[in-house]
């Protein structure tokens, strides 16, 4: 990652206490959301299941990227209490517009159970 005057290549010692926190006391139900004018993108990210942002961090897998025309986000917070045994989940949607009317470019249903981190053995 290129160091510039945004994104977190200058925040180096802030994103490692936030994610270091997360996965040291479990803390599920933690979903990172950022925004950029110019780009859009989600990563998977260890050790936690998702992250979602507008500039790339340390990242293992490219879910979606565009930097192609002007990008906004939606998020739908889908309460399933009334179905048993089933936890809230989060539907979230990129729009792109190019010329004429935004048009859904990515979306994807987050679980809940996606927040969770996954615990790894240090070494």
């Amino acid at each position: 990652m290129q160091a510039t005057d945004e994104g977190w290549a200058l925040y180096g010692t802030e994103y490692r206490q936030v994610f270091d926190f997360v996965n040291e006391h479990n803390v599920s139900g933690v979903v990172l959301l950022s925004g950029d004018l110019h780009f859009a993108g989600v990563w998977q990210h260890s050790p936690y299941d998702f992250l979602y942002e507008a500039a790339e961090a340390s990242t293992h897998k490219t879910l979606f990227q565009s930097w192609t025309g002007l990008h906004f986000g939606h998020i739908t917070i889908v309460d399933n209490a009334g179905d048993a045994g089933l936890y809230p989940a989060m539907d979230i949607v990129v729009y792109r517009s190019r010329l004429g009317q935004p048009m859904p470019a990515f979306s994807m249903r987050l679980n809940w159970e996606d927040t969770i981190p996954i615990k790894h053995n240090r070494t």
